[in-house]
């Protein structure tokens, strides 16, 4: 849990509190359920994990304490070189550190943090990626360590303790906060790796919130090419297929469009 408003400031974490620790499995899955307290308020962490899959799925579940950001942090092995994320209309890097230490950036879908060149070779993973529910903010540490937000009650927030600051809708929030995160660490982490490993962590977390992600009428066969809008043209009987490419900038790639199963069309024509 941090202080909001200006520099922030630590100011409790679960593993100063005793807490509970229940696991459950069933096969290769397994549930690993933490009961923990912070500023004396009870948080659920709740860890799903599968023997033959690479991503942990997080759910968190807590009330934030007026005035208190609460984050929800990740221990890496390796120290962080560099911050790549997904913002609307792209992918782009980001420094470690702005004006603020901690520097939170905001996290829109997901997040890769890539460890330093020079502790490549040691055989530890070299990067990771976050994925969030819904948007949110980021913190990533040199010392490797990963802040993710996960609640936060921002009402009458104050920056440096005097000046008011206008606290946001996601601030006024007085109950139960629940998040959503998926991770996976990758050892490739090249932009085309990063790219598809984090959607496929945006698709997660989507299915663990609930919401079903659309199903379009034509598919592509290129994982770095999205179909983000099908529509009915309006001067003719055809229909309008936008892509959107997640891929570095380069020359132009051709890509192939298909029918989706039991669609029942038929494309008569495409240029």
């Amino acid at each position: 849990s941090r202080a909001s408003g200006g520099r922030w400031t630590l100011s409790d974490r679960t593993s100063r509190h005793r807490g509970e620790v229940s696991v459950a499995v069933d096969g290769e899955r397994a549930c690993v359920s933490i009961r923990a307290t912070i500023e004396g308020r009870p948080a659920t962490i709740i860890v799903e994990l599968n023997a033959e899959d690479p991503i942990l799925t997080v759910h968190t579940s807590l009330t934030a304490p007026n005035r208190r950001t609460v984050t929800l942090v990740v221990h890496q092995r390796t120290p962080i070189g560099s911050l790549v994320m997904h913002q609307p209309g792209g992918v782009v890097t980001r420094p470690l550190q702005r004006w603020y230490k901690p520097t939170f950036w905001p996290l829109h879908s997901f997040a890769a943090v890539l460890s330093d060149a020079a502790d490549e070779g040691d055989g530890r993973p070299p990067g990771l990626v976050v994925a969030a529910g819904v948007p949110t903010a980021l913190h990533a540490d040199p010392s490797g360590a990963v802040e993710v937000v996960v609640a936060r009650t921002a009402v009458k927030e104050l920056a440096f303790g005097i000046v008011p600051v206008l606290a946001p809708a996601w601030g006024h929030r007085w109950g139960t906060q629940a998040g959503d995160l998926a991770l996976r660490w990758i050892d490739e982490p090249g932009p085309a790796t990063m790219i598809e490993v984090g959607r496929e962590l945006a698709r997660r977390v989507d299915r663990a919130a609930g919401r079903v992600p659309p199903r379009w009428l034509v598919e592509t066969d290129d994982p770095l090419v999205e179909v983000i809008t099908v529509k009915r043209a309006h001067r003719d009987d055809g229909i309008i297929v936008r892509l959107r490419n997640w891929g570095p900038p380069g020359p132009s790639r051709p890509v192939s469009l298909t029918l989706a199963t039991g669609t029942g069309a038929v494309i008569t024509a495409a240029w």
